[in-house]
């Protein structure tokens, strides 16, 4: 990925084509090597979330106001979600499916 990144490359392609390239090598390592690597992704993964705690605690040390709160509610349900029925509108879907994509939407 910093390969494609320097040749001014995308970065998510790098990142695809990398995963397809990988994935057969993967087959052929023995289990141990597998299950390391899954438990080293969710000790990266834990150490993730509490460096995101801390930053969070640092950055709301005096409290949480009400405004960033509601901001926070609202970016990730009303305007992650409204866009999408937008988009959906006249495509002649059911709207239980509609809200069904929607829920995906909103899980991306």
């Amino acid at each position: 990925m910093a390969l494609s990144g320097a040749l001014g490359g995308n970065g998510f392609v790098a990142s695809f084509v990398a995963g397809v390239c990988f994935a057969p090598a993967v087959r052929r390592l023995p289990g141990s090597a597998v299950e390391m690597t899954d438990d080293l992704v969710a000790l990266m993964t834990l150490a993730l979330w509490f460096l995101f705690g801390q930053i969070v605690n640092n950055a709301f040390w005096g409290g949480f106001e009400a405004s960033v709160i509601l901001y926070a509610l609202l970016a990730v349900t009303l305007v992650r979600m409204l866009p999408v029925l937008l988009v959906l509108t006249g495509t002649g879907l059911r709207p239980a499916d509609k809200l069904f994509l929607v829920g995906w939407a909103r899980e991306a």
